[in-house]
């Protein structure tokens, strides 16, 4: 899961995708901002058939947050 997340966050803001590790901050190392981040769910719930609960975004600062988030609802279905 960890490959095709980083692979689409390099494709989503053209980031280097050998720079997105799983201890990446989506602000302070991706430099992402709060409307990157409300856009870029909406993006992952499409490209990977998931729906990103309100409450879960706010609690995801990093790659492996995001990671084990779809682990979790992919697995939970």
């Amino acid at each position: 899961m960890f490959s095709q997340v980083q692979s689409f966050l390099a494709d989503y803001k053209n980031i280097d995708a050998d720079t997105i590790t799983m201890e990446s901050s989506f602000t302070v190392d991706l430099g992402l901002t709060s409307y990157d981040l409300i856009e870029m769910c909406v993006h992952i719930e499409n490209r990977f058939g998931v729906e990103i609960a309100d409450d879960a975004l706010p609690v995801m600062s990093r790659v492996a947050d995001l990671v084990t988030y779809l682990e979790t609802e992919k697995f939970s279905k």
